[in-house]
């Protein structure tokens, strides 16, 4: 799942970012990593530039998820009323390795998830799914 929206975008008074990231661990989403944009557009055709000593607090922000169909999909809801503008594309991965040091295993059910899913298919190349969500604030 990858969610393009603003920086400056909020979610009940926190960075929607943030607030995303918090809902995801909640809902037990394998993993994301939240991006800084340093240039693009989108719908308005506003170009945003990442500049140094700019006081626009506008950059663009990418959220990169990884999890099963399922999972994703069942979490859409969650991402639709808390983006109010964007875009959602679902689309297939190829997921070539997948690896982390162990942790306690207690505290790592989102882990075990992707492993599960990983381990329930055993081909080569395991697949997955990834979803986009471009938000139109800055796009």
């Amino acid at each position: 799942m990858r969610i393009y929206i603003g920086e400056s975008d909020r979610w009940k008074d926190k960075p929607l970012y943030t607030a995303l990231v918090e809902a995801m661990r909640a809902n037990d989403i394998a993993g994301v990593t939240v991006y800084r944009g340093i240039l693009g557009y989108g719908a308005h055709r506003r170009v945003h530039k990442d500049k140094p000593l700019h006081l626009s607090h506008d950059s663009s922000i990418m959220l990169s998820v990884i999890d099963a169909e399922e999972k994703l999909r069942s979490f859409l809801p969650i991402v639709e009323q808390m983006v109010q503008e964007g875009l959602v594309v679902l689309s297939d991965v190829d997921i070539i390795k997948y690896s982390y040091r162990a942790l306690d295993m207690n505290q790592n059910a989102a882990a075990e998830s992707l492993e599960a899913l990983l381990h329930e298919r055993s081909i080569g190349h395991e697949r997955a799914v990834s979803s986009t969500y471009v938000a139109d604030t800055f796009w």
